[in-house]
């Protein structure tokens, strides 16, 4: 909790949309949880 995302963590998400078949249109924010504690 209350860390940012790690290089790492970008990499998984971005492996995880290319992996998928049918994507379409979406967006998979990166952030850690950040965007909610403001």
């Amino acid at each position: 909790m209350r860390k940012g995302c790690t290089p790492g963590d970008v990499t998984k998400g971005v492996l995880y949309l290319m992996e998928q078949c049918g994507e379409t249109g979406q967006a998979l924010p990166v952030t850690g949880g950040q965007v909610m504690l403001n």
